[in-house]
């Protein structure tokens, strides 16, 4: 392939994942790291989450505290011991880091995204790739928490408590 044919290629497969994929809604509301107010995010960007959920048939989730709580706080560890991952600086799995918030799980995801100025754009990517999507489709979660954090660090948790 030539020089210019693989950035071509990309972008090519990238307009067709933005016009062919899911129709997702944008928002003009900014989404800010302030610390205490993180539940807001959560809230202002339900919609946009739901709307996508809807348009497969799968149910509403609803903010949760506990897993806003674990998505804000792996999202300043990510800030301030400098990496992107999911486990954190400590070596918490996802599990342990629910298990730490209180949050008796029976199902638990993660997704993360760094870079993107609006939701809108980390929904596209994210359903572009099928560990993501995988984790946005899943029949068995309710609830979540999400996080937009310095330098847009994005951090979705998605569980289901008791089962």
């Amino acid at each position: 392939m030539t020089f210019w044919g693989r950035p071509f290629m990309a972008a090519l497969a990238c307009l067709t994942l933005v016009q062919c994929g899911p129709q997702i809604a944008t928002s003009n509301q900014a989404t800010t790291y302030i610390p205490g107010s993180n539940a807001d995010t959560s809230a202002a960007h339900a919609g946009q989450l739901n709307a996508l959920r809807a348009q497969y048939g799968l149910g509403a989730l609803r903010p949760h505290p506990a897993l806003v709580r674990m998505a804000e706080t792996h999202a300043r560890d990510m800030q301030s011991n400098g990496f992107f991952g999911h486990v954190s600086s400590n070596g918490d799995t996802i599990r342990e880091r629910a298990d730490a918030q209180g949050y008796g799980y029976c199902h638990i995801a993660e997704n993360l995204a760094k870079g993107q100025r609006d939701f809108a754009t980390v929904l596209t990517q994210w359903m572009g790739s099928p560990s993501h999507r995988r984790n946005l489709m899943k029949e068995e979660v309710v609830d979540f928490g999400l996080i937009r954090g310095p330098g847009d660090l994005w951090v979705l948790v998605m569980g289901r408590s008791g089962c």
